[in-house]
């Protein structure tokens, strides 16, 4: 007997790491939120720090629900941290709303608002940009809901088209931030903290964040202002925000790029967003009172 006891071990062993693997993929059958019995219905996207699904209500169909699937062995501080920003968070319009959370011994269940229309990414055709009047519509909903996480010290480290999802309302569609997973706290009982740690996407970084120390809300700033620029020409400006980045360059030093293809009014805006000083860059109330962003664009200029 003792012969076979390695060899029954090992199977054992090769057993238990098939059933974790199979329990990681595992998506939902059912849930129950809010009391009510819900169930799978599809797969909305997967990614390197988890998968999320809608579920349905059994008995009430209009009833949807995202639900963001964390591992808590993997990848836990992300998981961790985009619980407890998203708790942290009181209700808002363009925040995207956590209805409740569901922990199990290998995963964090986090059960959101249903956003219909998928992300910004999803609205942007190629090679056919937004025109103005609807850029700015999302883009005063994207400085809506960064004004509320900024009063509440949070920086979201990570402001793109992915990470803004687009719901319907009625006849309206509403802009919602996102993804929590590399948010910050910038500032604590009133005091602001110089932060040091580099994440987010290279392309909407700030160029401060490569000195490895800078201020929070500065870096949501310029992100958005380079959402600005996606959806004003589908197109990333530059996809580092260093000087070794030849159009990014172009930028400093005022050459042409494809910012090119943006009118002057809003270029003008754009500008004031995307200073390479932080402390010159404008902060929220500065954009809000901007006549780009107080311009009727239904009217004639």
């Amino acid at each position: 007997m003792s012969f076979w006891r390695p060899a029954i071990q090992s199977l054992h062993l090769g057993l238990e790491r098939f059933r974790r693997n199979i329990n990681r993929n595992r998506r939902i059958q059912s849930i129950l939120i809010e009391g009510e019995e819900c169930n799978e219905v599809e797969l909305l996207g997967k990614g390197a720090f988890g998968t999320v699904v809608l579920v349905r209500a059994k008995n009430h169909s209009e009833k949807q629900f995202a639900v963001k699937i964390l591992s808590t062995r993997r990848n836990q501080t992300f998981s961790a941290t985009e619980v407890y920003f998203l708790r942290l968070l009181p209700p808002h319009e363009n925040i995207i709303r956590m209805i409740e959370m569901i922990k199990t011994p290998d995963f964090y269940q986090v059960v959101l608002e249903y956003a219909t229309e998928g992300t910004l990414s999803d609205k942007l055709v190629e090679n056919v940009p937004m025109k103005a009047k609807i850029a700015q519509y999302f883009f005063k909903h994207l400085i809506e809901g960064l004004s509320c996480i900024h009063e509440h010290g949070i920086m979201h480290n990570d402001i793109k088209p992915d990470n803004l999802l687009i719901t319907r309302q009625g006849d309206k569609e509403i802009l919602k931030i996102s993804d929590f997973g590399l948010s910050m706290l910038f500032r604590s009982d009133k005091s602001e903290r110089i932060l040091h740690y580099i994440n987010g996407t290279d392309a909407y970084n700030a160029p401060e964040m490569y000195s490895r120390s800078f201020r929070g809300p500065p870096i949501d700033i310029w992100a958005a202002g380079i959402v600005l620029i996606v959806m004003l020409t589908t197109k990333e400006p530059w996809s580092k925000a260093v000087r070794t980045n030849r159009s990014y360059l172009y930028w400093i030093v005022g050459e042409q790029g494809i910012w090119e293809h943006i009118d002057d009014f809003s270029l003008d805006f754009i500008k004031t967003i995307l200073q390479f000083d932080p402390a010159i860059r404008a902060a929220i109330p500065t954009i809000k009172q901007s006549p780009w962003y107080r311009h009727d664009f239904n009217t004639a200029s």
